[in-house]
Protein backbone atom coordinates (compact mmCIF):
# COMPACT_ATOMS: atom_id res chain seq x y z
CA UNK A 1 0.00 0.00 0.00
CA UNK A 2 2.88 2.49 0.89
CA UNK A 3 3.92 1.73 -2.39
CA UNK A 4 0.94 2.37 -4.05
CA UNK A 5 0.54 5.99 -2.72
CA UNK A 6 4.47 7.12 -3.31
CA UNK A 7 3.49 5.98 -7.03
CA UNK A 8 0.06 7.88 -7.16
CA UNK A 9 2.10 10.68 -5.37
CA UNK A 10 4.67 11.37 -8.11
CA UNK A 11 1.95 10.72 -10.55
CA UNK A 12 0.25 13.80 -9.34
CA UNK A 13 3.55 15.61 -9.00
CA UNK A 14 4.52 15.18 -12.41
CA UNK A 15 1.03 16.16 -13.93
CA UNK A 16 0.98 19.43 -11.23
CA UNK A 17 4.42 20.39 -12.52
CA UNK A 18 3.35 19.97 -16.25
CA UNK A 19 0.27 22.05 -15.46
CA UNK A 20 2.49 24.72 -13.84
CA UNK A 21 4.62 24.93 -16.55
CA UNK A 22 2.22 26.18 -19.32
CA UNK A 23 0.18 28.33 -16.69
CA UNK A 24 3.59 30.42 -16.49
CA UNK A 25 3.68 30.27 -20.32
CA UNK A 26 0.39 31.40 -20.20
CA UNK A 27 0.93 34.18 -17.73
CA UNK A 28 4.35 35.30 -19.92
CA UNK A 29 1.86 35.56 -22.74
CA UNK A 30 -0.38 38.16 -20.91
CA UNK A 31 1.77 40.01 -19.68
CA UNK A 32 3.77 40.51 -23.32
CA UNK A 33 0.09 41.87 -24.49
CA UNK A 34 -0.23 44.10 -21.58
CA UNK A 35 2.81 45.68 -22.10
CA UNK A 36 2.03 45.76 -25.61
CA UNK A 37 -1.34 47.22 -26.25
CA UNK A 38 -2.46 50.80 -26.21
CA UNK A 39 -6.63 50.32 -25.05
CA UNK A 40 -7.20 50.82 -21.95
CA UNK A 41 -10.28 48.60 -21.58
CA UNK A 42 -8.10 45.71 -22.83
CA UNK A 43 -5.12 46.47 -20.29
CA UNK A 44 -8.38 46.37 -17.48
CA UNK A 45 -8.81 43.11 -19.13
CA UNK A 46 -5.78 41.45 -19.32
CA UNK A 47 -4.80 42.21 -15.91
CA UNK A 48 -7.70 40.85 -14.70
CA UNK A 49 -6.54 37.72 -16.55
CA UNK A 50 -2.99 38.08 -15.23
CA UNK A 51 -4.20 37.90 -11.46
CA UNK A 52 -6.38 35.02 -12.12
CA UNK A 53 -3.32 33.38 -13.28
CA UNK A 54 -1.40 34.20 -11.03
CA UNK A 55 -4.17 32.54 -8.46
CA UNK A 56 -4.13 29.52 -10.68
CA UNK A 57 -0.02 29.26 -10.31
CA UNK A 58 -0.19 29.64 -6.63
CA UNK A 59 -3.06 27.22 -6.08
CA UNK A 60 -0.98 24.99 -8.38
CA UNK A 61 2.33 25.58 -6.41
CA UNK A 62 0.41 24.87 -2.97
CA UNK A 63 -0.49 20.95 -4.69
CA UNK A 64 2.97 20.74 -4.99
CA UNK A 65 4.30 21.67 -1.84
CA UNK A 66 1.65 19.46 -0.05
CA UNK A 67 2.82 16.23 -1.96
CA UNK A 68 6.41 16.86 -1.53
CA UNK A 69 5.35 17.39 2.56
CA UNK A 70 3.85 14.11 2.25
CA UNK A 71 6.51 12.19 0.71
CA UNK A 72 9.08 14.35 3.18
CA UNK A 73 6.68 13.17 5.95
CA UNK A 74 6.81 9.83 4.68
CA UNK A 75 10.72 9.05 4.09
CA UNK A 76 11.05 10.26 7.85
CA UNK A 77 8.41 7.87 9.22
CA UNK A 78 10.41 5.23 7.07
CA UNK A 79 13.50 6.10 8.95
CA UNK A 80 12.09 6.18 12.11
CA UNK A 81 10.74 3.23 11.92
CA UNK A 82 14.28 1.51 10.50
CA UNK A 83 15.91 2.81 14.03
CA UNK A 84 13.27 1.94 15.98
CA UNK A 85 13.58 -1.68 14.22
CA UNK A 86 17.39 -1.39 15.57
CA UNK A 87 16.37 -1.51 19.04
CA UNK A 88 14.72 -5.06 19.12
CA UNK A 89 18.13 -7.23 20.37
CA UNK A 90 21.67 -7.33 19.51
CA UNK A 91 21.79 -7.84 23.46
CA UNK A 92 25.16 -10.14 23.37
CA UNK A 93 26.73 -8.30 20.14
CA UNK A 94 25.97 -4.95 22.85
CA UNK A 95 27.59 -6.73 25.75
CA UNK A 96 30.46 -6.98 23.77
CA UNK A 97 30.80 -3.97 22.47
CA UNK A 98 30.38 -2.48 25.96
CA UNK A 99 32.91 -4.92 27.58
CA UNK A 100 35.67 -4.01 25.12
CA UNK A 101 34.93 -0.42 25.03
CA UNK A 102 35.10 -0.76 29.31
CA UNK A 103 38.69 -2.15 28.38
CA UNK A 104 39.56 1.35 26.35
CA UNK A 105 38.45 3.26 29.20
CA UNK A 106 40.12 6.70 28.60
CA UNK A 107 42.71 5.50 26.66
CA UNK A 108 42.64 4.50 23.07
CA UNK A 109 41.65 1.79 21.66
CA UNK A 110 41.50 -0.59 18.39
CA UNK A 111 39.43 -3.64 17.37
CA UNK A 112 37.90 -5.42 14.46
CA UNK A 113 34.42 -6.67 14.44
CA UNK A 114 33.32 -9.46 12.33
CA UNK A 115 29.59 -10.19 11.28
CA UNK A 116 28.02 -13.39 9.51
CA UNK A 117 25.11 -13.72 8.23
CA UNK A 118 24.55 -10.23 8.13
CA UNK A 119 21.46 -10.04 5.50
CA UNK A 120 19.41 -12.69 7.15
CA UNK A 121 19.59 -11.43 11.12
CA UNK A 122 19.83 -7.96 10.03
CA UNK A 123 23.69 -7.19 10.46
CA UNK A 124 23.34 -3.63 9.23
CA UNK A 125 20.93 -2.99 12.47
CA UNK A 126 23.62 -4.45 14.95
CA UNK A 127 26.29 -1.95 13.46
CA UNK A 128 24.40 0.61 14.08
CA UNK A 129 23.63 -0.19 17.66
CA UNK A 130 27.46 -1.23 18.11
CA UNK A 131 28.55 2.62 16.68
CA UNK A 132 26.13 4.59 19.16
CA UNK A 133 27.57 2.24 22.31
CA UNK A 134 31.42 3.37 20.68
CA UNK A 135 30.19 6.65 19.99
CA UNK A 136 28.57 7.34 23.75
CA UNK A 137 28.42 10.90 24.69
CA UNK A 138 29.65 12.19 22.10
CA UNK A 139 26.27 11.90 19.62
CA UNK A 140 24.22 14.89 20.79
CA UNK A 141 20.72 13.82 18.69
CA UNK A 142 21.92 13.01 15.22
CA UNK A 143 24.84 15.38 15.62
CA UNK A 144 28.38 13.95 16.67
CA UNK A 145 31.23 15.59 18.11
CA UNK A 146 34.27 15.88 17.20
CA UNK A 147 36.51 13.72 14.65
CA UNK A 148 34.43 11.40 13.88
CA UNK A 149 34.92 9.77 10.67
CA UNK A 150 33.28 6.73 9.05
CA UNK A 151 34.48 4.62 5.62
CA UNK A 152 32.50 2.16 3.67
CA UNK A 153 34.79 -0.40 1.80
CA UNK A 154 31.92 -2.13 -0.40
CA UNK A 155 34.24 -5.03 -2.44
CA UNK A 156 31.13 -5.82 -4.56
CA UNK A 157 30.39 -2.21 -6.59
CA UNK A 158 30.26 -2.14 -10.55
CA UNK A 159 33.68 -0.88 -10.62
CA UNK A 160 35.54 -3.16 -7.62
CA UNK A 161 37.65 -5.98 -8.48
CA UNK A 162 36.89 -7.43 -5.27
CA UNK A 163 40.89 -7.92 -4.36
CA UNK A 164 43.51 -6.84 -1.47
CA UNK A 165 44.44 -3.66 -4.12
CA UNK A 166 41.06 -3.21 -4.09
CA UNK A 167 40.42 -2.80 -0.64
CA UNK A 168 43.73 -0.77 -0.66
CA UNK A 169 42.69 1.89 -3.29
CA UNK A 170 39.58 2.40 -1.78
CA UNK A 171 40.86 2.83 1.56
CA UNK A 172 43.55 5.78 -0.17
CA UNK A 173 40.76 7.47 -2.04
CA UNK A 174 38.99 8.79 1.57
CA UNK A 175 42.12 10.31 2.46
CA UNK A 176 42.29 11.92 -0.96
CA UNK A 177 45.83 10.47 -1.47
CA UNK A 178 47.13 8.47 -4.81
CA UNK A 179 45.21 5.59 -4.80
CA UNK A 180 48.24 3.59 -6.62
CA UNK A 181 50.56 4.42 -2.88
CA UNK A 182 51.55 1.41 -1.01
CA UNK A 183 49.37 0.38 1.49
CA UNK A 184 51.91 0.98 4.08
CA UNK A 185 52.26 4.27 2.91
CA UNK A 186 48.15 4.60 3.26
CA UNK A 187 47.57 3.38 6.85
CA UNK A 188 50.54 5.59 7.93
CA UNK A 189 49.09 8.84 6.81
CA UNK A 190 45.77 7.37 8.45
CA UNK A 191 47.23 6.94 11.27
CA UNK A 192 48.89 10.11 11.41
CA UNK A 193 45.30 12.05 10.97
CA UNK A 194 44.06 10.72 14.17
CA UNK A 195 44.19 13.03 17.31
CA UNK A 196 42.97 12.83 20.75
CA UNK A 197 39.28 11.75 20.87
CA UNK A 198 39.08 10.87 17.14
CA UNK A 199 36.35 7.94 16.39
CA UNK A 200 37.28 6.04 12.75
CA UNK A 201 34.73 3.81 11.70
CA UNK A 202 35.78 1.31 9.05
CA UNK A 203 33.03 -1.10 7.11
CA UNK A 204 34.29 -3.41 4.92
CA UNK A 205 31.44 -5.37 3.26
CA UNK A 206 30.93 -7.65 0.78
CA UNK A 207 33.88 -9.30 0.53
CA UNK A 208 32.91 -12.54 1.35
CA UNK A 209 31.67 -12.84 -2.54
CA UNK A 210 35.09 -12.23 -3.85
CA UNK A 211 36.97 -15.75 -5.07
CA UNK A 212 39.76 -16.87 -1.91
CA UNK A 213 37.83 -15.33 0.81
CA UNK A 214 39.84 -16.88 3.31
CA UNK A 215 42.61 -15.59 1.63
CA UNK A 216 41.27 -12.12 2.23
CA UNK A 217 40.74 -12.55 6.09
CA UNK A 218 44.77 -13.97 5.71
CA UNK A 219 45.87 -10.96 4.24
CA UNK A 220 43.64 -8.51 6.16
CA UNK A 221 45.22 -9.65 9.13
CA UNK A 222 48.71 -10.21 7.97
CA UNK A 223 49.26 -7.20 5.76
CA UNK A 224 46.57 -4.66 6.90
CA UNK A 225 45.85 -4.75 10.57
CA UNK A 226 49.64 -5.76 11.64
CA UNK A 227 50.61 -2.74 10.27
CA UNK A 228 47.66 -0.54 11.64
CA UNK A 229 48.43 -2.13 15.46
CA UNK A 230 51.86 -1.13 14.98
CA UNK A 231 51.58 1.93 14.13
CA UNK A 232 48.68 2.75 16.02
CA UNK A 233 51.09 2.09 19.33
CA UNK A 234 53.04 5.26 18.88
CA UNK A 235 49.52 7.60 18.22
CA UNK A 236 48.15 5.96 21.15
CA UNK A 237 51.36 7.00 23.39
CA UNK A 238 50.35 11.00 22.89
CA UNK A 239 46.66 11.35 22.12
CA UNK A 240 43.89 9.31 24.87
CA UNK A 241 40.23 8.39 23.36
CA UNK A 242 40.70 7.24 20.40
CA UNK A 243 38.69 4.58 18.57
CA UNK A 244 39.63 2.36 15.64
CA UNK A 245 37.10 0.60 14.69
CA UNK A 246 37.11 -1.92 11.45
CA UNK A 247 33.89 -3.86 10.91
CA UNK A 248 33.96 -6.71 8.77
CA UNK A 249 30.54 -7.90 7.09
CA UNK A 250 29.72 -11.16 5.34
CA UNK A 251 26.30 -11.62 3.77
CA UNK A 252 26.41 -15.47 4.70
CA UNK A 253 27.80 -17.82 6.89
CA UNK A 254 31.24 -18.15 6.63
CA UNK A 255 32.36 -20.37 9.96
CA UNK A 256 30.37 -21.97 12.14
CA UNK A 257 32.45 -24.30 14.22
CA UNK A 258 36.21 -24.44 13.07
CA UNK A 259 37.24 -20.28 12.74
CA UNK A 260 41.15 -19.29 12.10
CA UNK A 261 43.39 -18.79 14.80
CA UNK A 262 43.44 -14.91 14.78
CA UNK A 263 39.48 -14.93 16.04
CA UNK A 264 38.78 -14.55 19.73
CA UNK A 265 37.07 -17.07 21.43
CA UNK A 266 33.65 -16.62 23.25
CA UNK A 267 32.06 -18.57 25.91
CA UNK A 268 29.21 -20.72 25.10
CA UNK A 269 26.93 -17.92 25.90
CA UNK A 270 28.43 -15.59 23.52
CA UNK A 271 30.35 -13.89 26.25
CA UNK A 272 34.20 -12.23 25.74
CA UNK A 273 36.74 -12.20 28.66
CA UNK A 274 39.73 -11.31 27.46
CA UNK A 275 40.41 -9.37 24.49
CA UNK A 276 43.48 -9.16 22.09
CA UNK A 277 43.42 -6.23 19.79
CA UNK A 278 45.62 -8.48 17.38
CA UNK A 279 42.22 -10.62 16.90
CA UNK A 280 38.89 -10.33 15.02
CA UNK A 281 36.11 -10.57 17.75
CA UNK A 282 32.77 -12.41 16.04
CA UNK A 283 29.35 -9.94 17.20
CA UNK A 284 26.96 -12.91 16.90
CA UNK A 285 24.25 -12.58 14.98
CA UNK A 286 21.18 -13.97 16.95
CA UNK A 287 17.53 -14.59 16.37
CA UNK A 288 14.53 -12.86 17.87
CA UNK A 289 12.64 -14.12 20.45
CA UNK A 290 8.88 -13.82 21.63
CA UNK A 291 10.15 -11.76 23.84
CA UNK A 292 11.95 -9.74 22.73
CA UNK A 293 9.50 -8.94 20.45
CA UNK A 294 6.86 -8.21 23.02
CA UNK A 295 9.32 -5.60 24.64
CA UNK A 296 9.53 -3.97 21.44
CA UNK A 297 5.60 -3.91 21.03
CA UNK A 298 5.28 -2.65 24.37
CA UNK A 299 8.08 0.35 23.94
CA UNK A 300 7.17 1.54 20.52
CA UNK A 301 3.05 1.10 20.22
CA UNK A 302 1.98 1.22 24.71
CA UNK A 303 0.13 -2.24 23.79
CA UNK A 304 -1.07 -3.63 27.17
CA UNK A 305 1.59 -6.91 28.14
CA UNK A 306 -1.23 -9.44 26.85
CA UNK A 307 -2.13 -7.49 23.53
CA UNK A 308 2.13 -7.34 23.00
CA UNK A 309 2.70 -11.04 23.74
CA UNK A 310 -0.17 -11.92 21.57
CA UNK A 311 0.99 -10.26 18.43
CA UNK A 312 4.68 -11.10 19.66
CA UNK A 313 3.51 -14.94 18.93
CA UNK A 314 1.95 -14.20 15.89
CA UNK A 315 4.80 -12.52 14.44
CA UNK A 316 7.26 -14.85 15.99
CA UNK A 317 5.89 -17.95 14.39
CA UNK A 318 5.72 -16.40 10.94
CA UNK A 319 8.99 -15.00 10.88
CA UNK A 320 10.12 -18.27 12.31
CA UNK A 321 12.62 -15.91 14.69
CA UNK A 322 14.87 -14.79 11.48
CA UNK A 323 15.16 -10.61 12.10
CA UNK A 324 14.56 -9.90 8.28
CA UNK A 325 11.30 -11.37 8.17
CA UNK A 326 9.97 -9.90 11.40
CA UNK A 327 11.32 -6.37 10.64
CA UNK A 328 8.86 -7.45 7.12
CA UNK A 329 6.14 -8.53 9.31
CA UNK A 330 6.54 -5.52 11.94
CA UNK A 331 6.50 -3.04 8.95
CA UNK A 332 3.34 -4.79 6.91
CA UNK A 333 1.58 -4.66 10.09
CA UNK A 334 2.25 -1.89 12.16
CA UNK A 335 -0.86 -0.41 11.43
CA UNK A 336 -2.53 -2.92 13.20
CA UNK A 337 -0.75 -2.01 16.53
CA UNK A 338 -1.50 1.28 16.79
Amino acid sequence: MRIEVNINNNVRRDHYSKRLAILLEELEALENQLFTTISAVDKLNLERSIKQKIQDIEGVNKQIQDLDSKNENTNLRERDLQKRLQKIDFTKAKDITKFVNTKFGRNSGAVVLFLQRSTKQKGCYCIEEVLDLFLGDRKIGEEISGDFRRYLIDLDSAISTGDEFEFSRRLASYLGSNIENPLYDTVKQLCLSLQGGSILFIEICNWDDITGQNNFLDWFMDKFWKIVISELEIIFQEFSKIRFIVVLRSNAKIFEKSYPSYFCKLSRNYKLTKFDPGQIIELPLLDWEVEDIKEWLIDNFGLSNDKSLQFARKIYQEGEGTPETICGILERDREKFK
